[in-house]
């Protein structure tokens, strides 16, 4: 047995419904996946032009979303809009927001409020 096998073995443990996965909605199209949510991150925007940008925040809220690469018949991009379960998400806009890493995909969403 390979590495690669072992790792695909282990791929299979993790999404798996028994496990790990849970049955999600990506744009109307039921997938096997792990959501992540991080906690709310307060960023403040130190901007030219403003007195006090201190007092500019957004707070924002993160997901990550785990899945099989094969899942979707798309290939998410950065700053593309998802709806995941019921609830719109914008695909981060940093390059590695949509990852692919030995036959899973890797996307993290956003939420910003103001």
């Amino acid at each position: 047995m390979s590495f690669a096998s072992d790792l695909a073995d282990d791929l299979g443990t993790f999404l798996d419904l028994d496990e790990f996965g849970e049955e999600h909605t990506i744009d109307g199209i039921p997938v096997v996946a792990i959501v992540d949510d991080a906690q709310g991150s307060l960023t403040t925007g130190a901007a030219g032009g403003f007195v006090d940008a201190a007092g500019l925040a957004l707070l924002s809220n993160t997901r990550t979303v785990f899945l099989y690469e094969s899942a979707l018949p798309f290939t998410p991009v950065p700053e593309q809009q998802l709806e995941l379960d019921g609830e719109f998400w914008l695909v981060a806009a940093e390059a590695d927001s949509v990852r692919h890493e030995k036959g899973m995909l890797i996307l993290k969403l956003i939420k910003v409020y103001s």
